[in-house]
């Protein structure tokens, strides 16, 4: 029996807070990033909103594949390596956006919140300034809001959710 490919409609409420958490994670990458990198997650989060919107089919695996092959190559070809800080958060970014182009179920998306958590605490390895810790802040409560915006229910509201989220975080 084939896989399912197209999508139902069931993350359309939770995908913008996914997509947001994965910005927020990537914004102090980005000056580092390669701009293939970072146009393509823009590419990546438009387009899978667009699958989940009008529940279109998410693209094939060969596909797929053929674009994670060619993404790794290019990070290779820009570093000309795969280890280090550099070479290592652009591998994650990127595979962060081709992630979101296979996102089905909400495990997906769980997986998407962690890697944006492993996004934001690798910013430390650049930098590990004082005025990083009101971006990680809230980058981390928008993550944790996320998270519990997938599981609510259509009467909670997001205020609910970042409160909650901001009482986590205290702890």
């Amino acid at each position: 029996m084939a896989k399912p490919r197209g999508t139902d409609g069931s993350l359309l409420a939770s995908l913008p807070w996914t997509l947001a958490a994965l910005a927020l994670a990537i914004l102090p990458h980005v000056q580092y990033l390669p701009i293939w990198i970072t146009v393509a997650f823009i590419t990546c989060s438009a387009w899978r909103y667009l699958i989940e919107q009008r529940r279109m089919l998410l693209p094939p695996t060969w596909f797929r594949a053929l674009l994670a092959l060619t993404c790794f190559l290019g990070v290779l070809i820009t570093y000309s390596s795969v280890s280090g800080v550099g070479p290592g958060s652009a591998l994650l970014a990127i595979m962060a956006a081709l992630k979101l182009l296979e996102t089905r179920k909400r495990r997906d998306q769980f997986v998407l919140l962690f890697i944006s958590i492993f996004l934001v605490m690798s910013s430390l390895l650049r930098e590990q300034y004082l005025w990083s810790l009101p971006y990680l802040m809230v980058a981390v409560l928008l993550i944790m809001t996320a998270w519990l915006r997938m599981s609510a229910t259509q009467t909670e509201s997001a205020a609910r959710s970042f409160k909650t989220s901001g009482r986590l975080v205290l702890y």
